[in-house]
């Protein structure tokens, strides 16, 4: 009898374990602290970030999106996710996120985001660095008035954002966004031929460019709309034509694949009366809306037209 009473006493012991508050096995749900000193930037901006292991959630990673933070260790939470613990560079800490949200790297520059532009880099005297460990090639002022490509860029755990760049195709170094602005130049038309060029290649299109000296001063090319290029490809005899099947290609390419730009197809290329009034210039809000019958006979082309130079510069 004396056997039995240890094994029940034993028993209520265990029971009352398995009846721990929800607190406690939230706690246990996240397992064991993994301390690391790695970085991640948040290239997402839909996840939450939560101030504490019962998932409150504090905020979201679109108040840090694309900034780079520092992780201090993670958890492996029982539900099949790691979590990482985020400090900023006050460290300050942000709280918990799911690995999913970002790019990690042991680096505190951070994960390469994309971006292409043409800048000039004659804004103050900013330092150019040959690599990530500060060690100094140029200044802004060595490349003052000449056409600097940005190829990517990094958002530092310091706050900093520093270009990637290029000159007449051969890399200079990194420098800080800071010591910049956007080339209001040749170089701007150059960004919508450079996108103009790559549709023309995969269709067989032909380009007709339509820029004028002076034109980007105002952001556009005559058609009041930002920079604008043509894509011929052909006549169309009739709807459903291969000409015709070709033109809906680009367009459906162009809509799918490139950001900050609005295209419009012109089917007749004989403007007549008010351009925005006319029929035959559609603006294109829908792929169902892409297409009119195109006039027989006429050459039919797609204006591709790009958004102002700093609408399409936002990085």
């Amino acid at each position: 009898m004396k056997a039995k009473s240890i094994s029940l006493i034993a028993m209520t012991t265990f029971l009352g374990m398995i009846g721990a508050s929800k607190g406690e096995a939230a706690t246990t749900d996240w397992g064991s602290f993994h301390k690391t000193d790695q970085y991640i930037t948040l290239t997402k901006g839909t996840y939450n970030i939560y101030k504490n292991k019962s998932f409150t959630v504090s905020s979201t990673t679109h108040k840090y999106y694309k900034k780079t933070l520092n992780i201090k260790g993670y958890y492996n939470h029982k539900n099949g996710s790691r979590y990482y613990s985020l400090y900023n560079n006050k460290n300050q800490w942000i709280g918990y996120v799911n690995s999913g949200s970002g790019k990690t790297t042991t680096s505190p520059w951070g994960y390469k985001l994309e971006g292409n532009k043409p800048i000039d880099t004659g804004n103050g005297n900013y330092s150019i660095y040959k690599n990530k460990s500060w060690d100094k090639s140029a200044t802004g002022q060595n490349y003052k008035g000449k056409l600097i490509r940005v190829y990517g860029y990094y958002n530092h755990f310091n706050g900093n954002r520093y270009y990637s760049m290029k000159y007449s195709n051969n890399w200079i170094g990194y420098m800080n966004a800071k010591g910049s602005y956007n080339k209001k130049t040749h170089g701007v038309y150059q960004f919508a031929l450079d996108r103009a060029n790559q549709v023309a290649k995969r269709y067989g299109a032909t380009i007709n460019s339509t820029y004028r000296k002076g034109d980007l001063d105002y952001y556009g090319t005559g058609h009041g709309n930002g920079l604008a290029i043509d894509l011929t490809v052909g006549t169309a005899k009739k709807v459903n034509d291969s000409v015709w099947k070709k033109n809906q290609a680009i367009q459906n390419y162009i809509v799918s694949n490139y950001d900050y730009s609005t295209e419009y197809t012109i089917t007749n290329n004989v403007a007549k009366g008010s351009f925005w009034n006319e029929p035959n210039y559609l603006n294109v809000s829908k792929t169902s809306d892409i297409f009119k019958d195109p006039t027989q006979g006429h050459v039919n082309h797609i204006c591709w037209h790009f958004k102002k130079p700093q609408e399409i510069f936002k990085f």
